[in-house]
């Protein structure tokens, strides 16, 4: 199956961004530079009734996402995407982490408070700026699918994050099930905890079949 381009949003490091997918159009979320993590939303259009729920989609599909997984939406489970290609390769974790999670809340500015980070980028607000122009706020923002994040739960029953396997250029894409506003932060976690490490651009592209 050929795909062509329609339309391409770039997502600077660190921020946000957002752009409409028609159903049986594709999004490709894709990791510019590697390693980087994007935290995903998405609303139906044209009314936002139905949102991404991430809590149903990690009972029905697992706690991790790849070719061939659903994405459901709340509150009547309708189906917004069926996952359809994903170019990383997965590398075998000691402690069993895997990416594309489905485990983890976004980050906002309270959680890095609660880290000791005051005033730290964040996903919350990176989403809330992302859809504001859609007449959407922060009430609207909920619980991700963190595309690229690889993760697991130890045997102290505590979440874990590993650095993201993604390389440049890799993707995961998604067809859309039903019309759709896609919002995607740049996650700045990684920056926030290693001042180093740079946040990367991510880029949301829309296809269509030829």
């Amino acid at each position: 199956m050929a795909l062509r381009e329609i339309s391409s949003v770039q997502v600077p490091g660190g921020q946000g961004a957002a752009c409409t997918v028609q159903a049986g159009q594709y999004v490709r979320v894709v990791d510019v530079e590697g390693g980087q993590v994007a935290d995903f939303n998405a609303w139906t259009l044209p009314d936002y009734q139905e949102q991404f729920w991430s809590g149903r989609t990690r009972i029905v599909e697992g706690a991790h996402l790849s070719t061939g997984n659903r994405l459901f939406s709340s509150p009547n489970m309708e189906v917004l995407f069926t996952i359809t290609d994903d170019t990383v390769k997965r590398v075998d974790s000691p402690l069993g982490a895997i990416s594309h999670d489905l485990i983890y809340a976004r980050c906002s500015s309270g959680l890095w408070k609660l880290r000791g980070v005051d005033n730290a980028p964040n996903c919350q607000d990176n989403l809330v700026r992302a859809i504001e122009s859609y007449g959407l706020t922060a009430h609207n923002v909920h619980d991700a699918f963190n595309i690229f994040m690889k993760t697991g739960i130890g045997k102290d029953d505590r979440l874990f994050e590993e650095p993201a396997e993604s390389v440049a250029g890799d993707y995961l894409e998604l067809r859309a099930e039903k019309d759709c506003l896609v919002a995607v932060s740049s996650c700045p976690g990684r920056g926030n905890r290693f001042p180093d490490w740079q946040s990367r651009p991510l880029r949301l592209d829309v296809m269509a079949e030829e």
